[in-house]
């Protein structure tokens, strides 16, 4: 029997993956959530895919997401990380360094960049998330935050 993996996370994961590198992350991600990938797994993260480029992604609402003078700092401070970033795990450091720096708790500001990236309280490990989507993508969503709500 083949692995069965819901279709709605097949979706939401290719609605948050690389634009560049759809298939390849979510079947990443499959993996390293403990999936088997097979040949009927490859087909059906394909037609997620197609799916989504066909019928859009669903409307991502905004959130609405009250950030402190110094959470925008930290933003502010991701978002340059990101354009010399040379590793996921650089971003991850440096989303905590950059918390510390000021003064804000990092479990709290993750809860904030999730609610911002996915309207959810969690999510992907977010230093790896945010490289893979990269500076341009990021930037775009983070700086509609840091202009204020």
């Amino acid at each position: 029997p083949s692995t069965h993996i819901p279709y709605k996370l097949l979706i939401e994961l290719v609605q948050y993956s690389p634009p560049d590198f759809k298939i390849e992350y979510v079947l990443s991600k499959l993996q390293k959530y403990g999936y088997k990938i097979d040949d009927n797994v490859q087909k059906r993260v394909i037609f997620a895919v197609n799916f989504v480029n066909d019928f859009g992604a669903r409307e991502r609402r905004r959130s609405i997401v009250e950030l402190t003078e110094s959470e925008r700092k930290v933003i502010s401070d991701i978002i340059e990380m990101l354009k010399v970033a040379k590793s996921p795990d650089e971003v991850q450091a440096g989303i905590f360094n950059s918390c510390r720096k000021n003064g804000i708790n990092p479990p709290e500001m993750f809860r904030k960049m999730y609610m911002i990236l996915f309207n959810k309280q969690s999510g992907p490990r977010l230093g790896t998330y945010l490289f893979d989507v990269g500076y341009e993508r990021i930037s775009e969503i983070m700086r509609q935050y840091l202009e204020g709500n």
